[in-house]
């Protein structure tokens, strides 16, 4: 009986107290002979396990495959949505500079209509001081501007 070999193999041997011979025998071929149809029992869980291992990394290509294509796909789209955004917010600042360029525009203009009033109200008076210098001049007859529209 075989497990009755195994059990003999495996039995004290010796009486308590030194040691002694280990139990197992020295015997590869038999002990080969008693492994292999442990070993051919597992050759198909071996082979299951080859063909769980293929399908995993299949499935996981696979999925590669997919996130890679997914993120590509967001990729495209944020680029876009990019160019509507960027044009947008160009759009925004365009519309800004419009209407601070209008609002010192027609701040510009304001000051320059109060320029031109205060000159118009500087230039009366000033006129007027000229030409009375003007015609003292002419009438003292040292006037160097020439009289009638003749010039030299």
């Amino acid at each position: 009986m075989p497990g009755r070999d195994l059990l003999q193999r495996l039995r004290p041997t010796g009486a308590p107290g030194g040691a002694g011979p280990v139990a197992v025998p020295a015997d590869d071929a038999a002990r080969n002979r008693e492994l292999e149809p442990v070993f051919a029992a597992l050759e198909e869980t071996f082979a299951q396990c080859d063909q769980l291992a293929r399908d995993a990394e299949h499935a996981a290509a696979e999925e590669l495959a997919r996130a890679d294509r997914e993120a590509q796909q967001w990729l495209a789209e944020a680029r876009l949505a990019a160019v509507g955004q960027r044009a947008a917010a160009a759009a925004a600042v365009r519309r800004e500079a419009d209407a601070a360029a209008a609002a010192l525009l027609r701040e510009a203009e304001a000051d320059a209509a109060r320029l031109r009033a205060s000159g118009r109200a500087a230039l009366g008076p000033l006129v007027e001081r000229i030409v009375a210098l003007v015609r003292e001049d002419l009438l003292a007859g040292t006037a160097a501007v020439p009289v009638g529209g003749d010039r030299p």
